[in-house]
């Protein structure tokens, strides 16, 4: 009785949140055309009836919210039923509500703002993590990606991370130092055989990135861990 009350709080607070700050609320469809395009995620399939398609168990509302964007609805949210396969343990089950949101010609710090008074007033300004008490009151410290697997993981630029970053297909065993920070081409692993890129934990390359080829954007000192598909 009290995880139910506490869920019927936190949804009010958070229809409370965005309605002061005219967005609107919007339902979109459970059961989708195409789950989409998520390698990672698994959906959940309604098989075909009476003549029709599968259809599948919606795993997010990106797509239809976006679609309702595309139509001139500038600020909406949305509190949606989620469904994936194979998310099932201590912290996923694999029904769950998702809350979703979309302010339209806004920069991410804007939405970075939603993020932060929304946490403050959801939380009361504290969360409790075992037998941690973390105050989450704005501004919540800002950092980039790379300083903060740095300070929280002990993982750097200069070790492993660039490994994500570089072409792992058709490189036929051509020289990348060019492609690695500082020319480097050690990647704990010794040398790259045939093109192929190891990850963290000397992972081959192929199974992090979904065999999918990504390359490094330029030769900043960050650049492993700016990614794009070709």
């Amino acid at each position: 009785m009290k995880r139910l009350r506490e869920r019927a709080r936190v949804r009010a607070a958070v229809r409370r949140f965005f309605d002061a700050r005219d967005f609107v609320e919007v339902e979109t469809p459970a059961i989708v055309p195409s789950p989409g395009l998520d390698l990672h995620l698994d959906a959940y399939e309604v098989g075909e009836r009476d003549g029709r398609a599968s259809r599948w168990l919606s795993t997010s509302p990106e797509y239809q919210m976006k679609r309702l964007l595309a139509e001139g609805y500038s600020h909406i949210y949305q509190l949606a039923p989620c469904f994936r396969r194979d998310e099932s343990g201590t912290h996923h089950n694999p029904q769950f509500t998702m809350l979703e949101w979309y302010r339209a010609s806004a920069d991410v710090e804007d939405v970075i703002g939603d993020t932060e008074q929304l946490l403050a007033e959801v939380t009361r300004g504290e969360v409790r993590l075992g037998p941690r008490t973390l105050g989450v009151l704005p501004p919540i410290e800002r950092l980039p990606v790379c300083e903060a697997f740095a300070r929280f993981a002990g993982w750097t630029v200069d070790n492993k991370i660039y490994t994500y970053a570089y072409y792992h297909v058709g490189l036929n065993g051509e020289d990348v130092g060019d492609a690695l920070p500082n020319g480097t081409t050690d990647t704990g692993k010794g040398s790259i055989p045939n093109g192929t890129a190891y990850g963290p934990n000397n992972v081959p390359g192929e199974e992090l990135i979904n065999n999918s080829p990504a390359r490094i954007l330029g030769n900043q000192p960050d650049a492993g861990t700016h990614l794009r598909r070709p």
